[in-house]
């Protein structure tokens, strides 16, 4: 929900497609946080009911209304509304939704903003962290342990969480042609194990289809 007076350059704003570049996107995403200065926001949690009250930018401290002349006392850092004493505007009014307003697009804050974009990212990494847990390395499922009660489960479980974070740290460096980053923090002499390279398949050993049926070993 946003105020009336939102400039209307702000309005119709763009997504975000996939591949769209890093400098981009943070344009983008400073004219989300341009735009956040006229959204409503929660006065009051849910009751019980699931009514909610959500305040203007003006009551919330983000806007300066002149048709509400305690806002006009904020920073200039403030944007301004384009309002005028006496106009009917929506910038310091509070307002009630019922749970069947909106309620699918709610969020702690407003979408497309930086700190959305904080959020988003971190759940993103929670969820890549659970797959490396559960999935791609450590395989962590009911019976991963074969002990009973809670410390000692918990103390297995520490152990693992921490070689699969030691696994995850030199795969990293891996990756980039980095020498182990252990071999780095002891100053050790680098071996040829610091820099492990792509494995290699053994080469299968050529066998003519005459040796198999003679049974003969081949050459």
């Amino acid at each position: 929900m946003f105020s009336d007076r939102l400039p209307h350059p702000l309005r119709d704003l763009p997504g975000f497609p996939i591949g769209m570049r890093t400098d981009e996107k943070t344009k983008l995403r400073a004219r989300y946080d341009q735009r956040a200065a006229y959204a409503f926001t929660p006065h009051s949690r849910p009751g019980t009911d699931g009514y909610q009250r959500f305040k203007g930018p003006a009551v919330a401290g983000r806007l300066r209304c002149p048709d509400h002349p305690r806002s006009m006392r904020l920073p200039h850092t403030r944007p301004t509304s384009g309002c005028r004493p006496g106009d009917d505007c929506a910038c310091g009014k509070t307002l009630t939704l019922g749970p069947d307003v909106i309620a699918w697009i709610r969020q702690r804050t407003v979408w497309g903003t930086t700190a959305w974009a904080t959020d988003y990212g971190r759940r993103a990494a929670v969820e890549s962290g659970n797959a490396e847990i559960k999935t791609h390395r450590l395989h962590m499922d009911r019976g991963f342990t074969r002990v009973l009660g809670t410390t000692k489960n918990s103390i297995l479980i520490a152990f693992a969480l921490a070689g699969l974070n030691h696994t995850l740290l030199r795969a990293w460096h891996t990756k980039r042609d980095l020498p182990d980053p252990w071999v780095t923090l002891t100053g050790e002499e680098p071996g040829e194990q610091s820099i492990p390279g792509p494995r290699k398949r053994a080469r299968r050993r050529e066998t003519s289809l005459d040796a198999l049926v003679s049974g003969t070993p081949p050459g």
